[in-house]
Order: structure tokens, then C-alpha cells, then sequence
């Protein structure tokens, strides 16, 4: 499964991401030192691609005190125990310095992420890929290289 490139996003080409891939699926993540993460993910959400996630969060910690994330899941339709667990962790660790943006279409990640918003006090799911866009668009542009 290939990662589709985020096309218009200023600084977000696929070569400037992490990428992993394997027969399960694949993610990209984007970490700006500026605060900025964005992520874009297919088929399984793994431990390994959650350990992605936490590194550019980790990343972006260092050198800023709070952050926005964008989490483009449309295409994600399952997930392991161990990355739900690692996800979560992070929610926790994050919850008060983190803004989280999602879009979602599978209902076993719906799940998933709204039980994640009683954690993350600032969540927020996309009803549509016009409005999640939109929104990534606005802060990447505010979040330079």
C-alpha cells in the first residue's frame, strides 16, 4: 500500500516525511520543529507506525512548548492493541499542549479516536475531507519550515 502525497500543503512533500511501508500498510509522518505534525496513514495502524508518531511528537516537544497535529486516517481501517496502547500514552502524555485535528472513515477507528477525546481535551473530527484540508492548509502555512 502506498502513501498518496499530500499535495498543496507547503513543506509537505512525501520525501521531507518518515515513511514506513510493508504488506499491512503504511504511514507518513511530517514533525516541523514549529509545531506542526501531521500525519497520513493506510491499512493497520502498527506499533511500529504509532512509534513514528510518538518520535515527531517527541521531536516538536523539544522545541516548542505546545503543538497542533492533523492525523489523515481516511484510509486506516484497523489497528493492533499495541499501537492503541502506545497512542494512548501519548494522548495522556500530550493531552494539555496538544491542538488534534482527525479524519476518520472506518468505524472501528471512529471508535478509536472518539474514546481518545475524552483524553485529549482539544480533538477534533473532520466530518469531511474539504473541512480536514482546509484546516491542515491554514496551520501548515503558519507552521514554516
Amino acid at each position: 500500500m502506498a502513501i498518496v502525497e499530500l499535495h498543496g500543503y507547503p513543506g509537505l512533500a512525501l520525501e521531507s516525511a518518515r515513511v514506513l511501508e510493508d504488506t499491512r500498510g503504511a504511514i507518513a509522518v511530517w514533525a516541523r520543529p514549529t509545531g506542526l505534525l501531521v500525519t497520513r496513514a493506510v491499512g493497520t495502524m502498527t506499533a511500529a507506525r504509532a512509534k513514528l508518531i510518538e518520535e515527531g511528537a517527541e521531536r516538536i516537544a523539544r522545541s516548542v512548548p505546545r503543538h497542533i497535529a492533523f492525523h489523515d486516517w481516511d484510509a486506516l481501517s484497523d489497528y493492533d492493541i499495541e499501537a492503541r496502547l502506545r497512542l494512548t500514552q501519548l494522548a495522556i502524555r500530550f493531552r494539555d499542549v496538544t491542538e488534534v485535528h482527525v479524519i476518520v472513515r472506518s468505524r472501528v477507528i471512529v471508535a478509536a479516536v472518539e474514546a481518545a477525546g475524552a483524553i485529549v481535551k482539544n480533538l477534533r473530527l473532520h466530518p469531511t475531507r474539504t473541512e480536514f484540508e482546509r484546516t491542515i492548509w491554514v496551520h501548515a502555512a503558519k507552521h514554516p519550515v
